[in-house]
């Protein structure tokens, strides 16, 4: 044991050595990135309070320290310094006869100690510009006295109290500035700068340490700015003024000695309550005087002027500065760092990693999670991923891989979601109970992540931005939330909601499976091939559709759509019939069917009514002929049986009598005999006869079937009996198996039939086997039976003979006799049961033929007189029928001429008359017949029905009802398509499916939530709690007390805050500030994710300490680390010193960012590629520039109120001058600023957020931002966030519009300097991809003047020609060719399912169709419009707006495919696309009716043909929108309809001057009834009223200067001090729109002045 623990210490001594080396290599890294500052004048803006006017805008406690008389504040909250924004004021308004004299330029120059004028102006801007006057003539003052008088008058009396007054102002508006300009820094940068106040400038000559002038004392201090009132005030910062004792510029041999320091030290930390406590902050500053090593002299003076001398001097000399943060905070915390791990810290796997290589294999994953909460407990893992937001599957694949490994690298290049990413990120590890923390080299990145949580999380997420209010707040409000919720938690309650949650979400995503099956099933259905629809149809719905299409004109008279369910009830005929009775019908059989028609049904046909007639006749003569034949024995009884069975009777004696016959005529005259005899009932013998001899036949005719023919010999003379016994013994003997053996041994068996075997041949074969044995005895057997048929024919007739077949054959035929006269019995017996009930019928003696004849003689008698019977008996009933029928009244003529028939016995005259009744009740039956069809066909087509009713007569009602079957199934089909299409039901589910993803992610939202105040809750313990407590009560003693407690309650705050850290799961910050509020420990977080990791330096590798796993989110196409300044020999000394044995030390390198650490240690990186922010055309130029090889997707749609993507300016005069980080280009800044205010008035513009970013240096930017505070003002600055700076001061942020300012230009017509490195490249693209909406770039060189390698060129030569993003083309094919080929059913027929239509994008004829439709409307139509890495079958493209056509055919790519394209369709429904579907089985249908509604939706979204592309752009750019103007009363709104509507009418013919000038007074008086302020009003106002008011000046001209007064009077506005100097602005910014337009021009006489220059009236409306 002692041996191996040196051993095991030995072993990790290496490894901990590397590690504490590294942590020094990066400690001295930090410390070599701290420029030490001497000299207070090289810090980035000092503002000197000796410089704050002491007006009475201006208030400062500090002014107290010095005089003794300034008011003293009794709120210890007060602000140490407040600037309110003057009220400057314009100069007096200058009368009008001096306006030719006076000098503009210095009119409003209040520094002048008076306005200078001119002696001698032109004669023309006194007269006018008259053609009479010499333009060359000039005009002296002297000649005008009371002019001159009136000037002096003026100046005296007016501008000079005016200037004074305006010079007090500008200082404080100086001062303003200035404080706003340090505030802009402070918010936007706060990264990189902090702002101080310095107090006791040290000035001295120090041998040792140089030339000092720095302060002594800094107080930590904040800037705020109220936009309302304009206010700007310096005060302490959020956490204190934490006051510092500074001696590091100076050597330690010039500082004061330890004791003396700690003393003055500690006076310093006492004055945190109050440091502007006049005795203490003295003693402090006398002390340090006094403690250095040449005793120096200590100045209560503001002043800060003069050189350093050898003896130090101490003023008090306050400033606000605005400085660099140091890197000392990372240099303690790597200390910190280094004394753990020296103390025995283990070492982090991921730093490990950096030390050491190792395999980066994928953690082992946790077998299960352990909920410690109530009772209820789960060894399942949680496998859900809690996204709230919607994503991707490369943000999905970031959870899947920090699973398993240590670190992940997520490429995320501009604008793809990243903040989203990691809002969905924090959400998920929350809900697995992991510490979080967001982080990122700048707060800008991080922003976003305030509104992108969930609102059920944000106490559990610290978004810790800087030192101000939000993030004071944010911490607050988690700190109280959680103690809140820890004081009423209620673990089983919040269990049972955990689980409400969880099948709530389940129910949701079983909803949505059911969903997406239904529309999967809409789907099927436009793909599913009908085999058969009503037996007409086939294919798919879209095919059917083509087909119902094609046989619309010939069945659309077909008006009805009957159901599926029902069949016609009218046929084709009945149809066809119909019509043509119809065209038959006259007035005069109209007439005759009126009368009541004798029934056809009760009178009997013509030809019967003869035939009775003559049956009549005839049976009286036969009946009266048959007499003797009624003598028959029982003859009476024969009239019992009924018609019917004497019929059958006698068919039954006739076929007797037949076969009777025959038999006595027979070849065999037995056959006679055997026929009485069995006639007689003697026929059992016969039966005997006839059985035996078939049975013998059919046994004999199998033998011979089985063993065919038999030839037999030796058996002569032998007993046939005894050889079968032989045959059959010596058979079994064989079957035994057993043989016929030797001599004595044989059996008796063989001994008996052993002559079989030697004497006697089966077909010449000998009996020595089974086969023969069988033939010998199937030869015997029929032997015996030939016999046998012998003996039994014997007594009949001969036997035959010859071969066996020849006997059977005779002896069948011998049986068929008999056969027949066994039938002939059977059928006597058969009339016997006739008869059987009527036993009184005698039967004749059968084998007797006379008597079976004389009883069919007496049945035909029977017959007969039965025959004269009914004769009689018919007539009688029909005569009285008919009489009955006449009798009844409005009979028709007819009847009485059957009765007339029928008694007289008249054949032809009752046949006539039939003939003309059959006739009549023939039309009256196809009346009722057309009746009955009709109403059939009114029942189940009404419409065609009415149709028909008007316009029978028409002969194309016979071809159409000729296909009245096929018609119906057409019409059936078509209401069945419309039915089984439902094109509402797919959009029903999809709002279904919506709704369901909407409940779904809600589900999930507070699951998640719920799951992370689950864990939050049992991590938080009685210790964490009190210290949550303690923090918040420390915080209240930090806003109330004051003093030298102060400083305690702030360290006690942060330890507090220390402890009670990890009760907070989350914390968003940027990097410097986890290194201010945190204390390096391993496991502090689970997670951490840092993003813009490309701008991170090697100092970030501390996150790799404090973290279990990382996710490192950046671009190495962007930003790397800033390194101005540092020694690169120096940093090369300590790689070698520290780095020798660590891999790769190059990349801890300065230009090693954290991002390329990642990439080499995590291998598998994931890259997001979907891109959200700019519109296409922006970010195309970054695809081209960086992402070549894998572009972004723009998936970002934009509306009808979309900016013109990227714009261009050309500065004709821009030049540079300076050089390196300080050149500037003051034309363009001028440009830029005069675009910006212009943009500020434009209603396209409204609530746009702006930034200005320089692509050379900082400078540019800085004089940028000096022109817009004046022209537009730190208030609309602040409303706009507009920020001016270089690309890295952008790096993580974005703006709705950027102006870039490209800055060179070409000097001594030289080309400007090439730049081509990759730092520039990186910088464009940052700067680039900014922008959102708009892209506008400012230029002073043009593309001659810059070489074709140069970045700049590539970015001016696409700014000036932007990518479109799909160019307007349809492949090889023209459109001439194309519709061709649309209209060729064999090319359309040849595509094969899957190709593309030859020579185009298109997927299918169904798009080329639904193009040409929409084409023809006049539309730009892209197809197959790519989008993330698919494609839109159809895009529909306006000139503000683009919708997206979904052609739904049965071309079908699979259920994969599909699904993917759904999935596509939601996300870019997210970003602003809108689609619109059309099937195929609708549009095939009607065309026109399923594209109303794209027509309608196009309407909608402003998305117009290109014809009227050109009259939308100059409305889109004139029209000003309602929301700018103030809400008005209904009468001001009709007054102002009326106006409009005058101008409408107007529009036809040109207006008289006198008219324009009417309305433009009536819209003035509008505007003056329902003006808003002066800052209120819209800038088309403003311009009418510069147009207005110059056309009322003389020449239609006027001065630059009185412009803005003679508006306001336009306006009957009555404004003064800043509203005026505001609404002046507004007016010269709405003054150079108008010059752009060519209304107005500016020229010079004397002074500047503005022209009107056309007198269309019509464009001053606009």
């Amino acid at each position: 044991m002692d041996r191996t623990e040196p051993d095991k210490v030995a072993e990790i001594l290496p490894e901990r050595d590397k590690a504490i080396r590294l942590f020094t290599y990066l400690k001295d890294l930090c410390a070599l990135r701290t420029t030490q500052v001497r000299n207070v004048a090289k810090y980035d803006q000092v503002f000197w309070l000796s410089d704050l006017p002491r007006h009475k805008l201006c208030r400062c406690t500090i002014w107290r320290l010095t005089d003794p008389s300034s008011p003293i504040s009794e709120q210890h909250a007060d602000p140490w310094i407040e600037v309110r924004k003057p009220a400057l004021k314009s100069p007096p308004e200058l009368p009008d006869e001096l306006e030719p004299w006076i000098k503009d330029e210095e009119l409003a120059d209040s520094s002048l100690s008076e306005p200078g004028f001119y002696e001698h102006i032109p004669l023309s801007a006194l007269q006018g510009d008259s053609g009479s006057t010499d333009p060359n003539a000039l005009a002296s003052i002297n000649d005008y006295p009371d002019v001159f008088d009136k000037l002096v008058d003026y100046v005296e009396v007016k501008w000079k109290p005016w200037a004074s007054e305006d010079r007090e102002f500008q200082k404080v508006q100086k001062a303003y500035n200035q404080l706003f300009n340090i505030y802009q820094r402070q918010e936007k940068f706060g990264e990189q700068y902090e702002v101080v106040f310095g107090a006791g400038l040290l000035l001295w000559k120090s041998p040792n340490s140089g030339e000092i002038k720095r302060h002594i004392l800094d107080i930590q201090a904040r800037i705020e700015f109220d936009r309302v009132r304009g206010i700007m005030s310096a005060g302490p910062a959020l956490d204190g003024p934490q006051l510092m004792l500074e001696c590091s510029m100076l050597e330690t041999t010039d500082r004061p000695n330890p004791t003396d320091f700690t003393d003055i030290e500690n006076d310093a930390i006492a004055l945190d309550g109050d440091p502007w406590a006049a005795v203490d902050l003295e003693r402090v500053l006398r002390g340090f005087a006094n403690s250095l090593p040449i005793t120096g002299d200590y100045t209560p003076s503001f002043e800060h002027g003069g050189g350093a001398a050898e003896k130090p001097v101490v003023r008090l000399a306050p400033a606000l500065i605005l400085r660099k943060r140091t890197r000392r905070t990372y240099e303690d915390f790597y200390r910190q760092i280094i004394d753990q791990i020296k103390d025995g810290e283990e070492i982090p796997e991921n730093i490990r990693r950096i030390i050491d290589i190792v395999d980066d294999s994928p953690s082992e994953e946790k077998e299960g999670v352990e909920i410690k909460a109530g009772t209820t407990t789960s060894t399942l893992p949680d496998i859900e991923l809690y996204f709230p937001l919607p994503a991707n599957d490369e943000q999905k694949r970031i959870v899947q891989k920090v699973e398993h490994r240590r670190g992940v690298l997520v490429q995320g290049p501009p604008g793809t979601g990243k903040s989203h990413t990691i809002a969905n990120l924090i959400c998920h590890f929350l809900a697995k109970g992991n510490r979080i923390l967001v982080t990122s080299e700048t707060p800008r990145a991080l922003e976003v992540l305030r509104s992108k949580l969930p609102r059920e999380i944000e106490e559990l997420c610290v978004v810790w931005l800087g030192s101000d209010p939000d993030s004071q707040k944010a911490l607050e409000k988690s700190v109280i939330g959680i103690t809140q919720r820890k004081a009423n938690w209620n673990a089983s309650k919040e269990l049972n909601l955990i689980d409400q949650f969880a099948h709530r979400l389940d129910a949701e995503r079983k909803e949505q499976a059911r969903l997406r099956h239904d529309l999967r099933a809409c789907k099927e259905s436009d793909i599913y091939q009908h085999p058969n629809v009503f037996g007409r149809y086939s294919g798919t719905l879209q095919q059917i559709a083509v087909q119902i299409n094609q046989e619309r004109d010939r069945f659309q008279w077909f008006a009805d759509r009957p159901s599926d369910t029902i069949d016609p009830v009218v046929t084709a005929d009945d149809l066809l019939k119909m019509v043509q009775i119809h065209r038959k019908r006259t007035p005069d059989l109209d007439e005759q069917l009126k009368s009541q028609l004798f029934p056809l049904k009760q009178l009997i046909q013509p030809n019967e009514f003869c035939r009775l007639v003559e049956a009549e006749k005839k049976a009286n003569l036969a009946h009266n002929g048959a007499q003797d034949k009624r003598s028959y024995p029982g003859y009476a009884q024969l009239s019992v049986l009924d018609r019917e069975k004497r019929e059958a009777v006698k068919g039954m004696i006739e076929g007797i009598l037949a076969t009777q016959d025959t038999l006595s005529k027979h070849f065999h005259s037995w056959a006679e005999r055997a026929c009485r005899e069995i006639s007689g009932d003697q026929d059992r013998v016969w039966r005997q006869i006839l059985a035996s001899t078939i049975d013998h036949i059919d046994h004999i005719e199998h033998l011979l079937n089985e063993h065919g023919t038999l030839d037999v010999t030796g058996l002569d003379a032998k007993d046939f009996r005894l050889v079968e016994e032989h045959a059959a013994a010596l058979k079994k003997h064989f079957e035994m198996g057993k043989g016929l053996g030797f001599w004595f041994v044989r059996a008796r068996v063989v001994k008996d039939g052993l002559y079989l075997v030697k004497s006697v041949t089966v077909n010449g074969k000998p009996c020595n086997n089974l086969q023969t044995l069988n033939q010998l005895t199937a030869w015997l057997a029929i032997s015996s039976r030939i016999k046998t048929l012998g003996e039994l024919w014997k007594g009949i007739t001969l036997p035959p003979t010859g071969s066996v077949v020849l006997q059977c054959s005779a002896y069948r035929d011998l049986c068929e006799p008999i056969e027949q006269a066994l039938a002939l019995h059977d059928r006597i017996e058969e009339v016997r049961r006739t008869c059987r009930d009527c036993p009184g019928i005698r039967f004749p003696v059968w084998h007797s033929q006379e008597e079976v004849r004389a009883l069919n003689k007496a049945l035909n008698a029977v017959n007969l007189e039965e025959d004269f019977a009914t004769a009689r008996r018919v007539f009688a009933p029909l005569a009285e029928s008919l009489t009955d029928f006449i009798n009844s009244g409005h009979s028709h003529t007819s009847t009485e001429q059957f009765r007339q028939a029928v008694s007289g016995r008249d054949g032809e005259l009752y046949r006539d008359t039939y003939e003309s009744l059959s006739s009549l009740h023939a039309w009256a039956n196809a009346y009722n017949f057309t009746r009955g069809v009709h109403e059939r066909f009114h029942a189940c087509a009404p419409r065609t029905c009415d149709s028909y009713d008007k316009s029978y007569s028409e002969p194309a009602w016979d071809e159409r009802f000729a296909g009245f079957e096929a018609a119906w199934v057409w019409a059936k089909t078509d209401r069945w398509l419309d039915e089984v299409s439902d094109k509402e039901r797919p959009k029903r589910t999809q709002r279904a499916l919506e709704n369901s993803a909407s409940r779904e992610r809600d589900a999930l939202k507070n699951l998640a939530a719920s799951k992370a105040w689950q864990h939050c809750m049992t991590n938080l313990h009685e210790k964490e709690r009190m210290a949550l407590i303690a923090w918040s009560q420390a915080v209240a003693k930090i806003r109330s007390g004051k003093g030298k407690y102060a400083e305690t309650h702030r360290e006690t705050a942060r330890q507090k805050l220390d402890e009670c850290r990890k009760a907070i799961p989350a914390w968003v910050m940027p990097l410097y500030q986890v290194v201010q509020t945190t204390r390096p420990r391993r496991h502090q977080f689970d997670v951490v994710i840092i993003d813009e990791a490309s701008q991170s330096g090697p100092e970030a590798l501390l996150l790799n300490y404090i973290s279990d796993k990382i996710i490192v989110v950046g671009d190495d196409k962007q930003i790397t680390p800033m390194h101005v300044g540092v020694d690169r020999e120096q940093v090369l000394y300590l790689r070698r010193k520290h780095l020798r044995d660590i891999p790769h030390p190059e990349t801890l390198d300065l230009e090693g960012s954290l991002f390329a650490q990642a990439e080499l240690r995590f291998p598998d990186r994931i890259r997001l590629r979907e891109h959200f922010r700019c519109m296409p055309e922006i970010i195309q130029f970054s695809n081209n520039l960086s992402y070549t090889t894998e572009p972004l997707i723009p998936l970002r749609q934009y509306g009808a109120d979309r900016l013109e993507p990227v714009r261009t300016f050309f500065v004709k005069d821009g030049y540079r001058k300076g050089a390196s980080d300080d050149i500037e280009n003051a034309p363009e800044a001028k440009a830029i600023v005069t675009q910006i205010a212009e943009c500020c008035e434009d209603p396209a513009y409204k609530n746009k957020m702006f930034g200005v970013i320089s692509l050379m240096g900082s400078r540019q930017a800085e004089l940028i931002n000096s022109l817009l505070l004046k022209e537009i003002g730190a208030e609309e600055m602040e409303k706009r966030r507009l920020v001016c700076g270089r690309p890295y001061d952008f790096q993580g942020d974005e703006r709705d519009v950027i102006f870039l300012s490209l800055v060179d230009a070409p000097q001594d017509g030289q080309p400007c300097r090439m730049i081509r490195d990759a730092d520039t490249q990186r910088r464009f693209n940052v700067a680039i991809s900014r922008a959102r909406d708009q892209l506008w770039l400012f230029h002073s060189a043009t593309v001659n003047d810059l070489r074709p390698n140069c970045l700049r060129y590539r970015l001016l030569e696409y700014c000036l020609n932007p990518a479109v993003h799909q160019p307007d083309e349809i492949g090889e094919t023209t459109l001439i060719d194309l519709r061709r080929m649309a209209c060729n059913s064999l090319i359309r027929q040849s595509k094969k399912k899957g190709e593309k239509v030859p020579g185009t994008p298109f997927d299918s004829w169904f798009e080329v169709d639904v193009f040409f439709k929409i084409l023809d409307r006049g539309y730009r139509v892209l197809p197959q419009f790519p989008v993330n890495t698919r494609h839109i079958d159809l895009v529909v493209e306006g000139l503000c707006g683009r919708l997206a056509v979904e052609c739904d055919g049965d071309e079908y790519h699979g259920m994969e495919q599909w699904e993917e394209d759904q999935i596509r369709q939601r996300e870019l429904g997210r970003v602003g696309w809108t689609f619109w579907t059309v099937r195929g089985s609708d549009f095939y249908r009607d065309p026109d009716a399923a594209l109303t509604e794209l027509w309608e939706i196009l309407e909608g979204l402003k998305i117009t043909p290109r014809h009227s592309w050109e009259s939308d752009r100059k409305q889109l750019e004139t029209e000003s929108t309602a929301a700018d103007r103030i809400p008005v009363s209904d009468t001001a709104q009709e007054y102002r309809k009326k106006v409009e509507d005058d101008a409408q009418e107007d529009e036809e013919e040109t207006p008289s001057v006198e008219d324009v000038e009417g309305r433009l007074d009536r819209v003035l008086e509008y505007a003056r009834l329902h003006r808003p302020r002066p800052e209120e009003m819209p800038s088309q106002d403003i311009q009418k009223t510069i147009l207005r008011s110059l056309q009322k000046c003389p020449n239609h001209s006027c001065t630059l200067k009185s412009l803005t007064s003679r508006a306001l009077k336009e306006l009957d506005m009555q404004t003064r001090g800043n509203p005026r100097l505001e609404f002046e602005k507004r007016v010269m910014r709405n003054l150079g729109a108008l010059k752009r337009k060519g209304l107005v021009e500016e020229y010079k006489a004397k002074n500047k002045r503005i022209r009107l220059l056309t007198l269309n009236q019509e464009a001053m409306l606009f």
